[in-house]
């Protein structure tokens, strides 16, 4: 399948220099691939990304990944071309809603129009393997405390946070006369599409949507 294409390329990345840093920064640095250069992203924070999703399974088993670590196909994980290395991201089949979160342990894959490789049973949990490819929602939630060291098991710290969902409130106001400078709570939500309220606390008032 062409698929397994998406991660074998040779990746060449830049004469090492006397100050090679730490992990975190030898992952940022840009690599190329077929002739082309990749700047991995420094921070990974608000990225969402659509696009197809690809698999590779085991033509790259037992092989080193570009964080260091043994592709384990049979292992929850993905490539990414620019993305973060530990980058925890959600990925959703946009043909049947499955979602899957899955740490970003390689580079990949390098094939025009597709954004994130897939191991094979993340591949099976969301509906790409039978397929090869599907359309997909990757959304980035988070880092891995333990990418440093290469290890992919999940961090302690780790909290799913998906900045596009959920209940907010964002505050358009904080004023110590109430009657007078405080937002109308109603312009504020016709303006924004959402519900508006004020509240009053001890020294000042507050204006919420």
């Amino acid at each position: 399948m062409i698929f397994f294409y998406a991660c074998s390329p040779s990746i060449q990345k830049p004469s090492p220099s006397a100050d090679q840093g730490s992990a975190h920064a030898k992952s940022s640095k840009p690599y190329r691939v077929l002739g082309k250069w990749y700047q991995p992203m420094s921070n990974a924070k608000g990225f969402r990304q659509r696009g197809v999703a690809s698999w590779y399974g085991e033509k790259f088993h037992g092989k080193k990944t570009s964080s260091g670590e043994r592709y384990n196909m049979n292992a929850v994980s993905a490539a990414h071309k620019t993305l973060p290395l530990g980058t925890y991201v959600r990925v959703r089949n946009l043909q049947n809603s499955k979602t899957l979160d899955v740490i970003i342990n390689d580079r990949g894959p390098f094939v025009a129009g597709r954004v994130i490789d897939l191991s094979k049973a993340a591949a099976k949990e969301i509906g790409v393997y039978s397929p090869g490819t599907a359309p997909v929602e990757v959304v980035a939630l988070g880092i891995a405390t333990s990418a440093a060291s290469g290890r992919s098991s999940q961090p302690v710290s780790y909290v799913p946070v998906d900045y596009y969902r959920g209940n907010f409130t964002i505050q358009v106001g904080a004023f110590s006369e109430p009657g007078r400078r405080t937002p109308a709570p109603s312009a504020c939500g016709q303006m924004l599409h959402a519900e508006a309220g004020r509240s009053v606390r001890r020294h000042h008032a507050e204006t919420r949507v």
